[in-house]
């Protein structure tokens, strides 16, 4: 479980950040991390240097310019307001990451989608004897039909709309749904497919509209035993709901008084034991192992 997603503004600079939109709460406090089976192993990628070097080439597959990761055992995400992202030594249980958007970035209804892609920023190991297929999910059902607080926030389970809307931190009017906070965030790897390379989605894709429909991960990543593959982390943002974000932040009055939005709390990496049910697809990719 990987607590990606408290929405919050304060006063300073705002940010859409994993965690936080805020430089006045540690986005890596409520990062949290649960792997299962036993035979993963979840860390940040260990062939990235975390000293605020910078990341990748700007423009290429969404990378935006000047990213740059940092150790979290000296630094959080409050300490900045571009691009960014941060993460721990930790492993599973004990790994803390966040990534940051730069709240201004957020498009609205007049914009066109945004997507940033923040590169080989983790990566996942297969200890166990034989090969795995690695999914992510933030539900806590493998036929993606129990969308339920183990994954998404919301402030009580009676109080979700017939379509998976979450209800708002103060307990008002609901956002964003299961499905639209599924679209903005993307765990890929990369691999092969039918000796094609490919880029996939090894989480759930989501949808652009209201819904609790598309929770399952789109396809699994099949890990060798023994072998490492890297995660990249993307935020995916339409302009439909970069406005309902915006909106909330403005009817909440985020922007002066701070304050924030929960999105989704928990990631899921688990392996699947059945293509068909367990992902959207039905299929895997052979994961392309980190070099």
């Amino acid at each position: 479980m990987i607590g990606l997603g408290v929405l919050a503004t304060g006063s300073g600079a705002a940010a859409l950040t994993g965690a936080t939109l805020s430089n006045t709460v540690s986005p890596t406090a409520d990062f949290r991390v649960n792997v299962d089976p036993e035979g993963l192993v979840v860390e940040k990628n260990s062939t990235q240097s975390f000293d605020g070097t910078v990341v990748g080439t700007a423009g290429s597959g969404f990378v935006p310019a000047g990213l740059a990761y940092h150790d979290s055992a000296d630094t959080s995400l409050d300490d900045f307001t571009d691009f960014a992202a941060v993460a721990n030594d930790g492993v599973n249980g004990d790994l803390e990451f966040g990534v940051l958007v730069p709240f201004d970035q957020i498009p609205t209804s007049s914009d066109s989608q945004v997507s940033f892609k923040f590169p080989d920023l983790l990566q996942v190991t297969n200890s166990d004897g034989s090969d795995q297929n690695v999914v992510i999910r933030y539900d806590d059902a493998t036929d993606g039909s129990n969308a339920s607080t183990f994954g998404y926030v919301t402030e009580d389970e009676s109080d979700l709309d017939s379509d998976g809307s979450f209800v708002s931190a103060d307990g008002t009017n609901a956002a964003l749904s299961f499905d639209e906070v599924a679209s903005i965030f993307s765990f890929e790897v990369a691999g092969t497919l039918d000796g094609n390379s490919v880029t996939s989605t090894i989480s759930p894709k989501g949808a652009n509209t209201a819904g609790n429909s598309n929770q399952l991960p789109e396809v699994a990543a099949s890990i060798d035993a023994g072998g490492t593959t890297n995660i990249s982390v993307n935020v995916n943002i339409s302009p439909e709901i970069g406005q309902k974000i915006v909106d909330e932040v403005d009817a909440q009055n985020l922007g002066s008084n701070g304050g924030q939005i929960r999105l989704l709390d928990q990631v899921f990496f688990s392996t699947a034991g059945d293509l068909t049910n367990d992902t959207d697809s039905g299929t895997d990719i052979d994961a392309t192992p980190q070099a």
